[in-house]
């Protein structure tokens, strides 16, 4: 009898224990964290170790830093490292860091990208999400564009597709700026921004960045990061970024939904067939049949290129 109640009491004890984990295995527990706020999309949570030194003036106004997570574990758990814009400011520690490193862990990640803040020389916050569901921005940010800033050239040939920007909500700032009054209407119309130039620009760990006024305003999806990475990345060396044109939305309420788009080239269309050409040129439209008149201008010239 007695076995039948120690039985029925540890049954007990374990569905209390793992029900939770298993019916929210995606979810993180945050109720037995200390130091923890919670607000409305996450739980915000302070960065230790910032008074090492005072934070650069170039990283105060940074809204976005990377988690990362140690692949090692310990008795009394491994810090979780923060950078902003590539440098490292502080960590995450205690109970936090050891729920963070065991969901990166669990679902093989090595990185988080998290939205926070900068609040004084010496303090900050990140804003820690409530889940790793799908929707999570997960991918690893990539350090800042390196400097000087590449000088942005034309494709040689047209831009014929039209593609989505990703985790453009990370940046809903950057975006917000780009509106006439520095933010979007209280409407809904005159809420899409069409023909901006921007460009693209690979920014490290194999990423490639959208970038509007040397401000970053999204990511180029992974299916044309890996068509266009190696151009890219050529134009890169060179100096150079590829000069597009977007559209941008953004939408409305206290999570708007932000789209942006980008009229981008065919990786063929980029850089020219042959030699870059220095003297001073236009180029016609592929595809097209064009008209030239004049030509018994420049007959010397003409008959020396058939040559």
């Amino acid at each position: 009898m007695l076995y039948m109640v120690f039985l029925a009491v540890c049954i007990v004890v374990c569905i209390w224990w793992g029900g939770p984990g298993i019916r929210r295995r995606s979810r993180l527990d945050w109720t037995q964290v200390p130091g923890v706020t919670r607000r409305r999309g996450g739980v915000v949570v302070p960065i230790g170790g910032l008074s090492w030194a005072p934070i650069p003036s170039e990283l105060a106004d940074t809204r976005r830093f990377e988690l990362v997570g140690s692949s090692t574990r310990s008795f009394g758990g491994s810090p979780v490292v923060v950078l902003a814009r590539g440098q490292r400011i502080g960590v995450l520690e205690g109970a936090a860091a050891r729920k963070i490193n065991a969901e990166l862990r669990r679902r093989r990640l090595a990185r988080l990208l998290v939205e926070g803040e900068l609040t004084g020389r010496h303090e900050g916050r990140v804003v820690l999400p409530y889940d790793f569901s799908p929707a999570t921005p997960e991918l690893p940010a990539g350090p800042a564009r390196a400097f000087p800033v590449p000088v942005p050239v034309e494709a040689w040939g047209s831009a014929t597709t039209t593609v989505d920007a990703v985790r453009c909500d990370f940046f809903l700032t950057e975006l917000s700026a780009l509106y006439p009054d520095g933010r979007p209407p209280s409407g809904t119309s005159g809420r899409t921004l069409s023909g901006l130039d921007a460009e693209i620009f690979p920014t490290g760990q194999g990423r490639i960045g959208v970038f509007i006024d040397d401000r970053q305003i999204g990511w180029l999806a992974a299916a044309h990061e890996i068509s266009h990475r190696q151009v890219l990345e050529d134009l890169a060396a060179g100096g150079h970024s590829l000069r597009v044109k977007v559209s941008v939305r953004v939408g409305t309420g206290d999570r708007p939904s932000v789209r942006e788009r980008i009229w981008l080239p065919e990786v063929d269309q980029i850089l020219p067939p042959g030699a870059q050409i220095e003297d001073p040129h236009v180029l016609l439209p592929p595809g097209s049949t064009v008209q030239v008149t004049g030509e018994e201008e420049h007959l010397d010239e003409l008959v020396t290129s058939t040559r």
